[in-house]
C-alpha cells in the first residue's frame, strides 16, 4: 500500500509541480474536482470542503461506505448532478 501511495504522489507531483508533497486533503480535493467535472470554476471555502468530501466518498465507495449517484441532481453546493448517500 505504501508503494502505491508513493507512486500516486510522485505522479501527481509531476502533473502539479508545487515544490512540496501533496497532502491527503489536496489529493481528495483533486479527486472531488474530477468527479464533479468543474475544473475551471472558482469555489468558495465551503465548496472546497464539499469537494474534499466528494473525493473521500469516491475513494470509500468501492468498500461500500458511500454510493455516488450521478444521475440525480443536487443543487446548492456548486456540485450539480451528484448525490451522496450511505448504504
Amino acid at each position: 500500500m505504501d508503494t502505491l501511495w508513493e507512486e500516486l504522489t510522485t505522479k501527481l507531483l509531476k502533473d502539479f509541480p508545487i515544490g512540496r508533497t501533496l497532502s491527503i486533503d489536496s489529493i481528495l480535493y483533486l479527486i472531488g474536482l474530477q468527479e464533479v467535472g468543474k475544473l475551471h470554476d472558482t469555489f468558495s471555502r465551503d465548496d472546497k470542503i464539499n469537494l474534499i468530501h466528494v473525493g473521500t466518498c469516491k475513494v470509500l465507495e468501492p468498500y461500500g461506505y458511500y454510493f455516488l449517484n450521478t444521475k440525480t441532481r443536487k443543487v446548492g453546493l456548486s456540485i450539480e448532478g451528484l448525490k451522496i448517500t450511505s448504504p
